[in-house]
């Protein structure tokens, strides 16, 4: 199953990919390994860009998303206020890729920070 995925501004496609958006080509390197790696049996695995976000963090994201983010990756909020970006107020879920990068060795490249560096201020 692949995450958020869609044309969108540049201000929404860095904070999904933050905790559940993925770039085209981490997709494609996902539904590649998928293809390609030996599974034994059904698996069902999600392949979202990679967070530093942690499961512990749910309710506070849901009330508080830039205490967490601001602990985990203090340069973000910088960033995006640098480029005249809202800053979103609740974060709804985050996905998590442990399993692809288990059972596929997933590695996606192309994450928020790979997306500033290429929307460079």
């Amino acid at each position: 199953m692949m995450s958020r995925c869609l044309q969108e501004p540049d201000h929404l496609l860095a904070f999904y990919r933050l905790y559940r958006g993925v770039d085209r080509r981490d997709v494609v390197e996902g539904h590649w390994l998928a293809a390609t790696v030996p599974l034994e049996g059904f698996e069902l695995l999600n392949v979202p860009a990679e967070t530093p976000l942690e499961v512990g963090d749910v309710h506070l994201l849901w009330t508080d998303p830039w205490r967490v983010i601001d602990e985990r990756v203090p340069e973000i909020r910088e960033a995006l206020l640098q480029r005249g970006w809202d800053l979103p107020q609740r974060i709804d879920r985050a996905y998590e890729i442990e399993e692809a990068k288990r059972v596929l060795g997933y590695r996606p490249q192309y994450g928020f920070k790979a997306l500033l560096d290429e929307r460079a201020a």
